[in-house]
């Protein structure tokens, strides 16, 4: 839950990984707009048809979300 994900980082200086669920780039880029300072994604890219274009579209995809959050008004 992103709301839930959003109250606990705002009072915490603790990271806040998030870990399950992130099955597409845009969950990636959803989590870190929530807040968050990492991820951790396995399934999804072992699992995919080409492991190894997923796992740079998710590290895009980590770039893009942490730049929105950093850059947001």
């Amino acid at each position: 839950n992103l709301n839930l994900l959003r109250e606990a980082k705002a009072p915490s200086s603790i990271p806040m990984i998030v870990e399950g669920g992130l099955g597409r780039a845009s969950h990636i880029v959803t989590a870190f707009e929530a807040g968050a300072d990492a991820v951790l994604v396995n399934t999804a890219i072992v699992q995919a048809k080409d492991p190894v274009l997923m796992a740079r579209t998710m590290a895009l995809a980590s770039e893009v979300g942490r730049n929105s959050y950093l850059t947001a008004i």
